[in-house]
């Protein structure tokens, strides 16, 4: 036995402890008698005589302690008492416990689940070696605007490369479909075309088998990479390498299957891979364009790399000029992984989420002052009997720990649900462009318990210095009243809540009716009457024109065929979404000035009797008929009648994009043409161009007008196209409303995430207010009774609690509606329809903020006027 174990009372450290273990011991002891209707002073009294001797407890309690630890483990044994005693008094308080953690949960839950899908979208690194110097070459048009495109000709690819001594690997790749046919049913597939070198440029590994080799470029070589997802959709077989699958009726030989995680290109989807030839065709077909990237050189940066590709076009451009130029331009592989807009939806959202969790603190902070106004008379028991104020901040600090892991558990159990929730409505170009699956993963779940320790601290610390001042001898006694810098700072808390419940009413007001004002979008097609099926007609069985005339021609006539059926059309996309964009325009009017135009138009090339049948309005003029593809016919609609000449009557003016084009002229003018989105993301102009029946595109719409439910023709349409051909398989098969309804997802993605944000933040914030008016009530009984009987009417008593309650939450309005300007601007792409500082908007989110506020104050006030005079000064 050591001397320290003779003397145990040397160990400071250990005796504190047992002395805090002990106070806490009288301190609960006390709190229980105090309780049963003790004097706060005979229930300490008591409580010290019930527990004995404490010289004689605390020598036993010494005795029978290991005293060999280092200090460490004391701070540990310390930690672990101080939480013994938080759970002990968190399970005395289940109410408060399960009020703050699920307070605290949802904001970090929802948050977490954002998190998770930003991460995946823009923050985690791409899955290749050093993605930072990789890059993909786009050629820079030669105008004064700059317009870039992302593949160079065919004709410059080999020149090109050859002087691009800047990138130290360089590869080749195209995007292309395929179909596999040796399944039960015909499968488009998307696949993309690739150099030999790609895998080494990415520096990636195989999940089975090989990349391919050198070998596999040489002209009629037919093998294939899988993708991991198409690998896992098909069945995981481990003995697919060696095995052959059928691609547009030709046997492919699988060679390995790409890694789990991996994608590439960002922007896009590939079942498979298949080899770029030395002559750069793919599958035996010529390339009329390719994409090139590469990794830049040891030792040069990307601004040194670019200054090299400048000077390679300029020398390119003297000795052999080319129709769209050799100026290029290097970008990282990884600068775009979204549309602006969806990347600012997401932000939007992360701002919502993020002051939805600050208001969950701010609810978090006023429960743990109201817990610390009713913890002073324990603080103050504690301190009398010896401890300091670091130990009483330290055991509420370990408390404020405690609590927010507890929020961090419960918070991962919601960020689960939430993110499922996400998957349900996320919308394919949200999740198209995803090169990571988003998910409550290692970051997501870093994320969760980051912020939950975090938030935890921050809700704690303020409450728990404030109760550590408490040791007077009014806390002592239980006797103190709130002071006025507490409720000053409550009532600062419920502003603050309220004002930030105002930012995100506003955003999601502005949605709901962005939303709406894209759902009377009228897009020029009678949708309720229309059966669509989509086509994409491999080159391989149609790779000439006269292939596909004969077969559109007979799907033509197949499709009038069916019961119901009153007219026939086919286009490359239908309404509200289909067909071509041009930009770069130079738009003139006959009789008038070129002038170059930042709009995009929308084009789709039609046959006769196409506007008829999805039954497009004609304005003036008429449709497109035999022989305008000779003359130069077009029938466009009013947007674009406006943007040309400025006016929507017509027919019978010329026009056309560019000096060196054609005249066009209008021979009808029809309402407008949704071609590029419901909310025109793509530009709100549109012209149908006459289709050469000779010449129709292998990427087909086919629309059956019917006299009875679109529904019930679907079926005999595919039995149609597989009667026909039944290796080909349908890219879509929809009803006109099914066509309409998809264009939605976006806006109601937005709707829905904020929606559910704001609702839930104005629910956070009508509880804080309800919980703040009721304690503040309950603490106020005493002054109410007296002032009651002193003569003040029910009405004056519950008009003064409610005239609080308002008066922050007008406050709050106030201060919400003014921030609400500052933030307006940064959704007002996103919008379609309504502008930032929507009066209608404004209005009615004051309204329903202050009728909330009015409910949560209502049941307290109410309370209020039942207070019993004789009852709460009897004591007196």
């Amino acid at each position: 036995m050591t001397p320290r174990r003779l003397l145990p009372h040397r160990n400071p450290g250990r005796r504190e402890a047992v002395d805090e273990e002990i106070r806490h011991h009288l301190a609960e002891a006390a709190d229980r008698l105090i309780d049963q209707g003790w004097d706060p002073d005979e229930a300490r009294a008591e409580a010290e005589r019930r527990f004995g001797a404490v010289e004689r407890v605390r020598d036993e309690m010494l005795a029978h302690r290991d005293d060999d630890g280092r200090m460490t483990m004391e701070t540990v044994r310390a930690l672990a008492q101080d939480v013994r005693l938080t759970l002990r008094a968190l399970r005395r308080r289940p109410v408060f416990t399960w009020t703050l953690v699920l307070t605290l949960a949802v904001g970090i839950g929802a948050a977490g689940a954002i998190f998770s899908m930003i991460d995946a979208v823009l923050l985690r690194p791409l899955p290749y070696d050093d993605p930072d110097r990789i890059v993909e070459v786009g050629v820079v048009l030669p105008d004064e605007r700059g317009f870039v495109i992302p593949s160079l000709q065919r004709d410059q690819v080999e020149e090109w490369i050859a002087g691009a001594d800047f990138l130290s690997e360089v590869a080749v790749h195209e995007q292309m479909s395929l179909v596999r046919t040796d399944g039960t049913e015909p499968e488009n597939l998307a696949a993309l075309a690739v150099g030999p070198t790609l895998d080494d440029v990415l520096g990636l590994t195989p999940a089975l088998g090989r990349a391919f080799a050198a070998d596999d470029a040489r002209p009629g070589e037919r093998v294939v990479m899988l993708s991991y997802p198409y690998w896992a959709r098909t069945g995981r077989s481990p003995e697919i390498v060696g095995q052959t699958i059928r691609l547009d009726e030709e046997p492919w030989t699988v060679v390995g299957v790409l890694p789990r995680g991996f994608k590439y290109p960002v922007t896009s989807r590939a079942d498979l891979w298949i080899p770029v030839a030395d002559d750069y065709t793919v599958a035996g077909r010529a390339q009329s364009q390719l994409n090139v990237m590469g990794r830049i050189a040891p030792g040069l940066t990307l601004e040194a790399a670019q200054g090299r590709a400048d000077a390679l076009g300029e020398g390119l451009t003297a000795e052999q000029p080319h129709e769209i130029g050799w100026m290029t331009r290097l970008q990282t592989v990884g600068h775009w992984r979204g549309n602006p807009d969806t990347v600012r939806g997401l932000w939007t959202a992360f701002g919502a989420v993020v002051g939805m969790l600050l208001i969950a603190m701010v609810n978090g902070a006023n429960l743990q002052l109201v817990r610390g106004e009713d913890r002073r008379g324990e603080v103050g028991v504690r301190m009398a009997l010896g401890a300091s104020r670091g130990r009483v901040l330290r055991h509420m600090l370990v408390e404020s720990v405690v609590l927010s892991l507890l929020a961090g558990l419960a918070a991962t159990g919601l960020a689960w649900l939430f993110v499922e929730g996400l998957r349900a409505i996320a919308p394919r170009e949200l999740t198209f462009g995803m090169v990571h699956d988003f998910g409550i993963e290692s970051r997501a779940l870093l994320a969760v318990f980051a912020v939950a320790l975090s938030s935890g601290l921050a809700v704690g610390l303020l409450p728990a210095l404030r109760t550590a001042r408490a040791g007077g001898a009014q806390d002592v006694a239980g006797r103190r009243l709130t002071d006025r810098s507490t409720q000053r700072l409550r009532s600062l808390l419920v502003v603050g809540e309220v004002a930030l419940s105002v930012v995100l009413l506003v955003g999601a007001g502005l949605f709901m009716r962005s939303f709406a004002a894209i759902a009377r979008v009228e897009i020029g097609m009678d949708s309720e009457r229309i059966a669509a099926v989509g086509l994409s007609l491999p080159s391989s069985r149609y790779e000439s024109a006269a292939d596909r005339a004969a077969f559109t021609g007979q799907l033509t006539e197949r499709l009038s065929a069916l019961p119901g059926a009153v007219g026939v059309t086919f286009a490359q996309g239908l309404p509200p979404q289909g067909g071509g964009i041009s930009f770069n325009l130079e738009l003139e009017a006959e009789g008038g000035e070129a002038r170059p135009i930042d709009d995009l138009v929308n084009f789709n090339t039609v046959p006769p009797g196409f506007i008829s049948v999805l039954g497009t309005r004609l304005h003036e003029g008429r449709g497109l008929q035999a022989g305008d593809r000779e003359s130069g016919g077009v029938v466009i609609d009013r947007d674009l009648a406006r943007l040309i000449f400025d006016e929507d009557r017509v027919v019978g003016r010329r026009f056309r994009f560019d000096p060196e084009d054609d005249w066009s002229t209008v021979v009808g003018v029809v309402e407008e043409l949704k071609l590029g989105g419901l909310d025109d993301p793509m530009g709100s102009a549109a012209i149908l161009y006459p289709m050469d029946p000779n010449a129709p595109s292998a990427f087909l719409s086919f629309a059956v007008r019917t006299d009875g439910d679109p529904a019930t023709l679907l079926p005999l349409m595919r039995q149609v196209v597989h009667d026909l051909d039944p290796t080909l398989p349908l890219r879509t098969l929809q009803t006109g409303e099914e066509l309409v309804a998809e264009g939605l997802v976006r806006p109601r993605f937005l709707v829905l995430l904020i929606g559910v944000l704001a609702a839930t933040s104005l629910l956070l914030a009508v509880v804080g207010l309800f919980g703040v008016v009721s304690y503040t009530v309950a603490r106020g009984r005493r002054e109410m009774g007296i002032r009651m009987a002193l003569g003040a009417s029910s009405a004056r008593v519950r008009g003064g609690v409610l005239r609080w309650g308002l008066g922050v939450t007008v406050i709050g309005v106030a201060l919400g509606l003014g921030a609400a300007t500052l933030v307006d601007d940064l959704a007002a792409s996103l919008l379609y329809g309504v502008a930032p500082g929507d009066p209608i908007t404004t209005v009615g989110v004051a309204v329903t903020m202050v009728a909330a506020a009015l409910l949560a104050c209502w049941l307290p006030a109410a309370r209020a006027t039942r207070v019993d005079p004789a009852e709460v000064l009897r004591p007196e």
